[in-house]
């Protein structure tokens, strides 16, 4: 979703100032949840967000943790959506047929039953080119000849505490799914060591925010109605480009699908004894939802 720029035209939106005030807004935002889940874990004893829920909000933990479910359930369902979105707006594949999206679901599915650990060593390589891929298609875009019209025009803007609102929970959705994987961290990481991560990872976030939300505003009339307005604009740079660009992202989906999968089956575990009953009842749901389209989603589910 962030690096599809499709989660960014959903949750800001306002006039020049007002955005900028939302972007730093997010930034403290992501830095102070970031060091609160790091804390967390530790001070608690626990990393699994489930059973830190159940200290936390005690009775009410039950009803949250249901709702924490629904979420990696859609952000489940919003990476096969995104995988199919992909698809089309790279390779121009809009057939009936999801077999994208079912192929990714099975291999996911398939690693999760392995462990994280690999995919973490993944995750570490990846992050830096997804970061460059944005930079690359953000300052080609940036450039006077390439842009196509005045700031944002023709974009319906919100009010300014409409817009701080959505930003607050931009991060909040965000953080929330990420919680688990700081927790867990945070258990092994030194005072120094989660402020370092945290703040230099806020500068990254809320930077590439800002890029990706000018960029966006300065060429809105070709990403208007586009599910992931920054692939629209790597295609346009070259054929290699656009094919790099692609293979990035699509790995990208899948580590995130990955993330999503986990923890649901952990939860999901305690419910239902046999895993492969797990796996297909995730399957069916979060393909079911997905059905919905990587926009709806990301439109109307998502805030």
């Amino acid at each position: 979703g962030f690096a599809s720029g499709r989660e960014i035209l959903t949750f800001f939106s306002g006039g020049p100032l007002t955005l900028i005030i939302a972007v730093i807004i997010a930034g403290a935002f992501f830095y102070a949840s970031c060091m609160l889940f790091f804390r967390l874990g530790k001070r608690l004893n626990s990393d699994d967000l489930f059973s830190i829920n159940k200290i936390l909000l005690k009775r009410y933990s039950k009803v949250f943790n249901i709702f924490l479910a629904l979420c990696y359930l859609t952000l489940v369902a919003s990476m096969l959506a995104g995988t199919d979105a992909l698809a089309a707006e790279s390779a121009g594949y809009n057939g009936a047929f999801p077999i994208f999206s079912i192929l990714l679901l099975i291999l996911g599915i398939a690693v999760t039953r392995k462990g994280l650990k690999g995919m973490l060593k993944i995750n570490s390589f990846l992050v830096p080119l997804i970061i460059l891929f944005i930079f690359t298609v953000c300052f080609y875009w940036m450039s006077p000849q390439r842009i196509s019209a005045p700031y944002g025009q023709g974009r319906e803007t919100s009010a300014f505490f409409e817009t701080i609102l959505h930003s607050a929970l931009y991060v909040g959705m965000n953080m929330l799914l990420t919680s688990a994987l700081l927790i867990k961290t945070g258990m092994s990481a030194n005072a120094s060591q989660k402020r370092l991560s945290a703040l230099v990872g806020t500068v990254i976030i809320t930077l590439l925010i800002a890029l990706i939300l000018i960029t966006l505003l300065l060429n809105y009339p070709y990403v208007s109605e586009a599910q992931m307005p920054m692939v629209v604009l790597a295609v346009k740079i070259s054929p290699v480009f656009s094919a790099l660009s692609t293979l990035i992202l699509c790995i990208a989906i899948f580590l995130t699908l990955v993330s999503a999968l986990y923890p649901l089956e952990n939860y999901l575990s305690a419910y239902i004894s046999n895993p492969d009953i797990t796996a297909t009842v995730i399957a069916a749901a979060g393909f079911l939802l997905s059905r919905m389209g990587f926009s709806y989603i990301i439109t109307y589910i998502y805030p």
